[in-house]
């Protein structure tokens, strides 16, 4: 909850300020981000769309969504969205960012966040990325873009933080809100449980038991 749910909570309202009625894309919608994201967009009355792996495109319609094609062109997420989306929230970095930003609409908004690409060792340069966040801004199409950090919001806002986590807890008491866990495993297995993460296989989170009492 606190850093899956928290994450697309804070990137929904606190950056994006997605109103109801608006249509939102999410890179790897069928991660723990992802499917918390698709959560709230449909609390929110956001139309959401998510592109991922096949294998995961039954999880995302089950939480609202339309389930897109991981490797989807720009010109074929324009075709699957509609004509367009007015925000966009992407992970992972380098030349998604450029596919992200022609899905938009005018005045659209790209979040990028993560840098799951470089992160991961798969090429990509963080700061060329700020570079180009920053000069999409000056472009005359309207666009907005931003980056998120967790860590940063909460630096700055640490009462957003505690003010939004109250929130998420609530959701979830409501039944609003259901953390998708696609296995529990032991500790001992947390390489293995790394690696799976790594290789974008896992539907939603796994969970690490430390100890059977």
């Amino acid at each position: 909850m606190i850093l899956s749910a928290v994450t697309p909570y804070q990137m929904l309202h606190r950056v994006a300020k997605a109103a109801a009625g608006q249509r939102l894309l999410i890179h790897g919608a069928g991660g723990a981000v992802g499917t918390t994201m698709l959560q709230l967009a449909r609390d929110a009355g956001v139309t959401a769309f998510g592109t991922d792996v096949v294998a995961k495109h039954d999880l995302i319609r089950s939480l609202g969504a339309t389930p897109i094609d991981i490797g989807a062109s720009g010109a074929a997420l324009m075709k699957a969205t509609g004509g367009g989306v007015d925000v966009v929230f992407d992970p992972l970095d380098g030349e998604s960012l450029s596919r992200s930003l022609s899905t938009l609409k005018p005045g659209g908004m790209l979040v990028a966040f993560g840098f799951q690409n470089r992160v991961l060792g798969g090429g990509g340069s963080i700061p060329m990325d700020f570079v180009k966040l920053t000069l999409w801004n000056w472009l005359p199409n309207g666009h907005t873009t931003a980056f998120y950090s967790i860590g940063a919001m909460r630096r700055k806002h640490p009462e957003w933080f505690r003010e939004d986590l109250a929130t998420l807890f609530q959701m979830l008491t409501e039944g609003r809100l259901a953390p998708v866990v696609a296995e529990v495993l032991p500790l001992a297995e947390v390489r293995q449980a790394h690696d799976r993460v790594e290789k974008g296989t896992v539907a939603g989170k796994l969970v690490l038991r430390i100890s059977d009492v």
